[in-house]
């Protein structure tokens, strides 16, 4: 027996893209998984691509990851950045950071410079003064 599966939170990220860009041709497929509530969604416009998150708001607050993202961005390190957001709904479209992790561009010829970028990121974390935003538990 063939069972269909409705995704009305799917259903209303599309309708919420398509307001804001006014967009009617666009590819949207998942993107990665979290271990939250929380989905993860690359949308395609015009060949730019992005990122949504689906955060039910029942379930998960954007609040946090907002005030996380921008002290992070203040403070020069590379995160996504918020191009919009309905945190009622619990939508917020990011930057796309890509598809390419850091192990799978790993060899001996690129080693010494992406292990000193991630040095560099953590050395700039540890630098922030943490008085200065109070971080979700």
């Amino acid at each position: 027996m063939l069972t269909m599966t409705i995704d009305t939170r799917l259903d209303a990220i599309k309708a919420w893209l398509f307001n804001h860009y006014n967009a009617k041709n666009f590819t949207i497929e998942p993107a990665s998984n979290d271990a939250s509530f929380r989905r993860y969604f690359r949308v395609t416009i015009d060949n730019a691509t992005m990122i949504v998150m689906d955060a039910p708001p029942e379930q998960e607050d954007t609040a946090p990851f907002i005030k996380v993202a921008q002290f992070l961005a203040q403070h020069d390190i590379h995160v996504p950045e918020i191009i919009a957001k309905d945190s009622q709904n619990g939508f917020l479209l990011l930057t796309d950071l890509g598809t390419q992790p850091y192990l799978h561009k790993l060899n001996s010829q690129s080693a010494s410079a992406l292990y000193n970028d991630a040095i560099d990121a953590l050395v700039n974390i540890q630098r922030c003064d943490p008085q200065s935003v109070t971080l979700p538990i």
